[in-house]
């Protein structure tokens, strides 16, 4: 069983942050979904101040979840309307659909163990990120397109639905 741990992985998530460059033909989309995080900060912030997260990590789980959709969970971007049918399947455990974002995103952070985090060096967010989307891109010798696409970590390879790997998906 592979070893997946913050302690197993912080050396390798350093060292490719530190090699990373991103993709100049995908900075302009980069800066455009910056300015859609940043715009919603203080949503974010919120979480933060209730969960001890930091505001741009939930902002940038958001993204990669839903597209910043407040409309959607936290958990996996199904819509707030019901509890999680995808992957984590039945989340929230507690309350009643229809669901707040804000209900939702604490229970996703609390189900992943982030609000007691308190180290959020870039090697832990890359680790979040990851635990967050799963470390099966591992199994396929992929560095994780949640973590490194648009950049010179990453070319293809995608799980385009739970449980289905494409090698030659790209993740845009």
């Amino acid at each position: 069983m592979p070893n997946y741990t913050f302690s197993a992985l912080k050396g390798n998530y350093s060292e490719l942050w530190g090699d990373m460059e991103i993709d100049a033909h995908k900075q302009s989309l980069i800066d455009a979904r910056a300015d859609v995080i940043i715009a919603h900060k203080a949503q974010y912030e919120d979480l933060q101040n209730k969960t001890c997260v930091p505001w741009y990590v939930i902002g940038l789980i958001h993204y990669r979840e839903s597209n910043n959709n407040f409309n959607t969970h936290l958990h996996n971007g199904d819509p707030l309307s019901a509890r999680t049918v995808h992957e984590p399947i039945g989340y929230p455990r507690t309350g009643s659909p229809p669901f707040t974002f804000e209900y939702s995103a604490i229970d996703a952070i609390k189900k992943q163990g982030y609000d007691k985090v308190k180290d959020w060096s870039i090697e832990r967010i890359a680790y979040t990120f990851e635990s967050m989307n799963g470390f099966g891109y591992r199994l396929h010798h992929v560095n994780s397109p949640y973590l490194w696409a648009a950049s010179n970590q990453y070319s293809k390879g995608k799980y385009i639905k739970d449980g289905v790997y494409d090698s030659a998906t790209v993740d845009k």
